[in-house]
């Protein structure tokens, strides 16, 4: 059995989101900045007459600030009828993982943080990161 994951960077890092909480990709717009807010809320867009928050993905792991480039992109995801959105430095492909090449968090070490982390994935010769933003929250 297989799922689909939209595989996107941080650096050199390889991460997946389920397509199924994905609601679109779409490149950088300009952002409102919001007074008071955390560092690695970037602030907020109006996307089709919907207002979302902006998630710097890469400064909430604490990997640093990355200048930016044409390969940047916003995922929006829908998770639980509330939409925000992720900035990342590229959005890489949509690819199918048999659920046999994923090492899901309860088996990984106990010593790992696995807040929004579903698990690992091992395709060919590369480990993807794949979150889950359920239970996420980016105070």
């Amino acid at each position: 059995m297989e799922e689909q994951y939209v595989i996107f960077r941080l650096g050199e890092e390889e991460y997946g989101l389920d397509i199924l909480t994905v609601q679109e990709i779409v490149r950088p717009q300009e952002i409102t900045k919001l007074p008071n807010s955390p560092e690695h809320v970037l602030g907020l867009v109006d996307l089709r007459e919907e207002v979302i928050p902006i998630i710097d993905l890469r400064r909430f792991f604490n990997l640093g600030k990355a200048e930016p480039n044409d390969d940047n992109r916003i995922i929006v995801i829908n998770q639980q009828a509330h939409a925000f959105g992720i900035y990342v430095d590229a959005v890489c492909e949509v690819l199918q993982i048999n659920l046999k090449h994923i090492k899901t968090n309860e088996e990984l070490d106990n010593n790992l943080n696995k807040e929004m982390l579903k698990g690992v994935a091992k395709v060919e010769d590369r480990l993807i990161i794949l979150l889950d933003f359920a239970t996420a929250s980016f105070r």
